[in-house]
């Protein structure tokens, strides 16, 4: 029954943790393409991109309120999840986190 409960777990860790991957990836990109609308002069494009980041940062933003009991429960049972799962779901986190690092450093410069 524990397994069980642990596959469930880490199944819901894993689809929350990767949307949150996601959205910095896409975060990211974004932020590489505004440049390119700046240098062209493309005011347009560049409101559009923004708008579209606008929405991703809002979708990051919601997914951290209404996970707000995911990370709590995460930090509680991370350590009884078998030692793959919390793997899978440790390097999923570590990529997502490895993405935001790259954008904060990207949209200071």
């Amino acid at each position: 029954m524990v397994a069980a409960m642990s596959i469930v777990a880490a199944e819901q860790y894993l689809e929350a943790f990767r949307g949150r991957a996601a959205c910095c990836r896409a975060l990211l990109d974004l932020s590489k393409q505004q440049q390119d609308y700046i240098d062209a002069s493309d005011y347009s494009g560049l409101i559009e991109l923004l708008t579209h980041k606008q929405q991703l940062i809002d979708e990051l933003s919601r997914s951290d309120y209404d996970g707000i009991n995911l990370w709590q429960t995460w930090r509680s049972e991370r350590q009884q999840l078998e030692p793959e799962d919390r793997q899978a779901c440790e390097q999923v986190l570590d990529e997502a986190d490895r993405l935001l690092k790259e954008l904060l450093s990207l949209e200071q410069s």
